[in-house]
């Protein structure tokens, strides 16, 4: 009876941990929180900038602030090369958060990740910041 009591309780305690486990790069909607170093403010009329890797393939998607864009994207073990990358052509007051944005996506990045944090570098200097959020 001791040991089915254990078992339960170490059960019951994974299952109350999953939220502490890092986020996996892969159906995960990755905000973007800083760009070289500086807080990405939301421009007025503008939306959250994020980046969603697809489970299970190369495609990947986002927005940039103003525009919704796609693409494909070569994932190795610390780096990843985009290419391919489309966009919407909606014309915003403030661009300036996905023209940096696309700037970055146009030559590949390595990347770690630590708990729910996300971080591009290029050239050995870190270019982004992302963090994941709750919602794919």
């Amino acid at each position: 009876m001791k040991f089915i009591l254990v078992i339960l309780v170490l059960a019951g305690s994974c299952v109350g941990s999953q939220k502490t486990l890092p986020a996996d790069l892969r159906n995960t909607r990755w905000v973007l929180k800083e760009l070289h170093g500086e807080p990405v403010v939301i421009p007025e009329g503008g939306r959250e900038a994020f980046i969603l890797f697809a489970p299970d393939d190369t495609k990947v998607s986002g927005m940039g602030s103003c525009n919704n864009f796609f693409g494909t994207a070569a994932i190795g073990e610390n780096a990843i090369s985009f290419s391919g990358i489309g966009a919407t052509r909606m014309a915003c007051p403030d661009m300036r958060v996905e023209d940096a944005l696309f700037q970055i996506l146009s030559a590949p990045v390595t990347y770690s990740i630590a708990g729910r944090t996300m971080v591009w570098e290029q050239g050995g200097q870190s270019v982004a910041r992302l963090e994941a959020s709750e919602k794919p």
